[in-house]
């Protein structure tokens, strides 16, 4: 997890927010900037940036390294970001952890009748018959195109894909060959068994399907929900276990939806549900359509194979209006994985509604808001860029880098790990200074002044 130079804790961000004037850790440093505008305080409102936004900081140093081995060149034409808020917040939260007591209150929230496991080992005959014949069928089609790539020039990528895929295929048939030998004839009763990560059930006469993803830490990286059976999906898009479409397409198409249902009803309905399983008080990040792709249409039929029916909607935890979610890529962090660990900067779950209700939910990095404090104070900018100034060349000395150029500073929440529990972080308001081709995102905390460890491992 991310750290801080020094802990976080919520006693020291209340000081902060509350306190007539911030220290910031450029204080020192710099180009004498600095006692130019010392009289100058900290600030909850945010118009405080408002004749910098926009604005290019154009400004080049250079700094000798510790060991006295060459210097380090830093490049800046920087454009100023900050979005439209009147005022930022600090928000603690804590990982939604993975536990088999969550499990089980997950179940059986989500699920009204039988919870039966259904991880790999516990598949009754008919449905690994079902896999073994949906990979035979790969199989062959695999094959087909292997005997027809094999020996025709130009056509090698090609064929070691298609022969990879038969690998693969091959595999696969094998695998659930041999879980058919001992697997039971019908599903497997969950009875207080939480300790996998796969469950199917029935709400509402359906069967749903339900999934953990660990993310390795404590936490999950995802929990997926949704529907088995088909008689819950659109008629157009009915064939496949599990049918495709497309997630986000804008809401100016909510002319063309099949769904009965209306915008706002449905995004009740899908709020309830969250609240039914434990998540509350969220703020709406995205709303989008449902655009289905039928199965059974031509690989180039492409609009006329697809169709609108039901909404979809993103909540994140918040503040001021402003969702988490929306600052995923913030830092550059998103997929990032680092000492083996994924890095999931934001909390988002996005649930589908159709007429059939809620059909499908996907939990990302799942946590709950334990305590808010509104209207933080924020430093200058010209602080945020003494430290800039100051700590920017050890940054990247300590990241074996050498010259380096950057192109925003933008700035946002992020979420900063409490040292002491390593189940919570706080998101606090950021300044990032990045470029899109440098990987050493710096990251000064907005309220403060200190720096905050992007990936601490890399300097150990």
């Amino acid at each position: 997890m991310m750290r801080t130079k020094g802990k976080i804790f919520m006693g020291t961000l209340i000081l902060a927010a509350f306190c007539l004037a911030g220290c910031s850790s450029g204080e020192e440093g710099g180009s004498g900037k600095r006692e130019e505008t010392q009289k100058k305080e900290s600030s909850a409102d945010l118009k405080q940036f408002t004749d910098e936004i926009g604005s290019i900081w154009n400004e080049s140093w250079e700094a000798k390294r510790s060991d006295g081995e060459g210097t380090i060149n830093v490049n800046l034409k920087a454009h100023i970001e900050v979005q439209k808020l009147k005022q930022m917040s600090s928000v603690e939260v804590q990982t939604y952890a993975c536990s088999e007591q969550n499990k089980r209150k997950m179940a059986e929230t989500v699920f009204d009748s039988w919870v039966d496991l259904y991880d790999e080992k516990h598949l009754p005959k008919f449905e690994i018959r079902e896999r073994i014949d949906a990979w035979r069928k790969v199989e062959s089609s695999e094959q087909k195109a292997v005997r027809k790539l094999e020996g025709e020039k130009g056509s090698q990528v090609g064929f070691d894909l298609h022969k990879e895929n038969l690998r693969e295929a091959r595999e696969m048939v094998a695998k659930y060959e041999r879980l058919l030998k001992k697997a039971p004839e019908d599903y497997t009763p969950a009875e207080g068994n939480f300790t996998g990560n796969e469950y199917i059930g029935k709400r509402d006469g359906i069967r749903y399907r339900m999934s953990f993803e660990p993310d390795g830490a404590g936490g999950f990286e995802s929990i997926n929900i949704f529907a088995q059976d088909a008689e819950v999906y659109p008629d157009g898009a009915k064939g496949e276990e599990d049918p495709s479409y497309m997630e986000y397409t804008f809401i100016t198409q909510a002319d063309e939806n099949q769904c009965s249902i209306e915008k706002g009803d449905a995004e009740k309905a899908a709020r309830q549900f969250l609240q039914k399983i434990g998540f509350t008080d969220l703020l709406l990040a995205e709303e989008t359509v449902l655009e289905w792709r039928d199965p059974e249409a031509p690989v180039n039929a492409g609009s006329d194979a697809t169709f609108v029916d039901g909404w979809q909607f993103v909540f994140s935890p918040g503040a001021e209006d402003a969702a988490f979610s929306d600052y995923e890529d913030f830092a550059g962090l998103s997929g990032v994985t680092v000492s083996g660990r994924s890095l999931q900067p934001d909390c988002r779950i996005t649930v589908d509604v159709t007429d059939h209700g809620v059909i499908r939910a996907k939990l990302c990095s799942p946590a709950t808001v334990i305590s808010s404090v509104p209207g933080v104070k924020l430093l200058p900018l010209e602080d945020i860029k003494n430290v800039i100034r100051k700590e920017l060349a050890v940054f990247l000395e300590k990241r074996r880098a050498g010259s380096e150029s950057y192109d925003h500073l933008e700035l946002g929440y992020y979420p900063v790990s409490d040292p002491e529990r390593w189940d919570r972080h706080t998101y606090l308001p950021v300044w990032s200074l990045w470029s899109e081709n440098v990987f050493c995102t710096f990251l000064v905390n907005a309220v403060d002044g200190s720096v905050i460890d992007l990936l601490p491992e890399w300097g150990s």
